[in-house]
Order: C-alpha cells, then structure tokens, then sequence
C-alpha cells in the first residue's frame, strides 16, 4: 500500500531487491529498473486480459486468446517442476506457441492500420512489451503472470471504501504492515491465528518506526525468523 501511484512509491518497494520483478506495463516501476538494472518480466495474464476485452467486438482477438491459453496450460503442467525442468520445458514447448504469436500479431500490424479499437489496443500491448513477456523463456523462476499478487492486493482494493479515512497516515502506515504480515501468512499457509505466528500482527503501530521495529516490543520467542517459522508450522502435522 502506497500514498500515491508514482514513480517514488513504485522504486520504494522495489529498492533492495536483486532479482526479477513480475508487474504489467505500468511505467512507475521504470525509474528504479533503470537504476538498478534488475530483469523485468511481463504479464501474461495482463496481455490476455486486453483480449479478452477487445473478443466481443472483434473475433480476431479468439485467435491470439488460443496461444494464450496454450501458455498457460503448459504452465499448469509444470507446476511442480523444478526451475530447471521448467526452463527446459519453456523452451521446448512454449518457445514455438509463442513465437506463432508473434507472427500473427506482426502480420496483423504490418497488413492494415487498425486504429484506435479494442484489438488494436491489445496489439499494441503486446509490440511493447515483446521483451518483458519473452523472458520468462530465460529463467525457469520467473511465473509468466503476477496474479498471486493481484489477489493478495484484492482484499485492499475490495476493503477500500470502508478504509477511506483510517484517521492519520500514522494509522494508514499500521494497516499496510498488519495487511502485509497477515497476507504473507495466507500465502505460506499459516494459521493467522496461531500462537506461533509474531504477534506484530496483533500490535499497534509504533512511532514513526518501519516494520522491524516492532520486534523492540516482543518477547524474543515470538519473533522467529519468517522462514523458520513456515518451516515449523509445515513440519506440524495437519488434521484433513
């Protein structure tokens, strides 16, 4: 959660990151990608939602949907690959669907000029953001979509009318990092209400502090380490 939807904001979260990031084509996260030269990849589920828009008013737009689609169902069956089997499996598989793509999408904007509608958007998109959506072919880590991200900031953006006035930025800042621990832990599959969870879920926020001074005002024990805390509550066994 940002003040604003600006170049600062973006490069503030991003900043200490050395690895690739996964967003759409939003130009607030250029400044600090160009500062820090870190890979940027694109998404997948961003370039297909454009088609999706544009197949109603234009059926040319099913065509590209359908190597989309590929795209994501060999991603499906590489859920539990390994990066490198991944990789392998991308360029193997995904590499030609793609590059089909890329062909019937030049000889569509090569052939006409296709103005300003829907589909021509949805072309556009993908001109511009080849490079980012094609690295996904270089590195088995990278997912080709960022929709875990997407759903996690669903509860912010489904919340935000009752959220409006949270009283002081003091209390904004609160909610952000309560919305953050509480979310990461979904994603780990933690019980939120666990005992073994850090209470700095449970705590006001402190001063003008950033996240990690909250452990100023735990018992030791409860602020493990995040990673040795999922390891933990992994090893427990579960009641189906």
């Amino acid at each position: 959660v940002t003040r604003s939807h600006d170049s600062e904001s973006a490069g503030a979260q991003l900043r200490g990151f050395q690895c690739p990031t996964v967003a759409d084509g939003a130009q607030v996260e250029g400044a600090e990608h160009r500062r820090t030269k870190n890979p940027r990849s694109g998404c997948w589920c961003h370039a297909r939602r454009n088609f999706v828009y544009a197949a109603p008013t234009d059926g040319r737009a099913l065509v590209g949907l359908k190597w989309m689609n590929q795209l994501f169902e060999i991603e499906r069956s590489l859920v539990d690959a390994s990066s490198d089997e991944r990789l392998r499996e991308r360029q193997k598989r995904s590499a030609p669907a793609l590059q089909e793509l890329f062909a019937w999408r030049d000889g569509l904007v090569g052939r006409e000029d296709l103005g300003r509608s829907l589909f021509s958007k949805a072309l556009r998109y993908l001109c511009h953001q080849e490079k980012r959506l094609s690295s996904f072919l270089q590195d088995g880590r990278v997912p080709i979509h960022n929709n875990e991200t997407e759903l996690l900031a669903r509860h912010i953006a489904i919340g935000r009318k009752n959220w409006l006035f949270l009283g002081s930025d003091q209390a904004a800042d609160a909610a952000s990092v309560r919305l953050s621990l509480v979310l990461s832990a979904r994603m780990h599959e933690l019980d939120v209400e666990a005992p073994a969870l850090p209470g700095a879920v449970h705590l006001p926020f402190v001063g003008n502090a950033r996240p990690r001074a909250h452990q100023a005002h735990l018992p030791a024990q409860d602020v493990p380490q995040l990673g040795q805390l999922i390891q933990r509550e992994r090893a427990q066994p579960r009641a189906d």
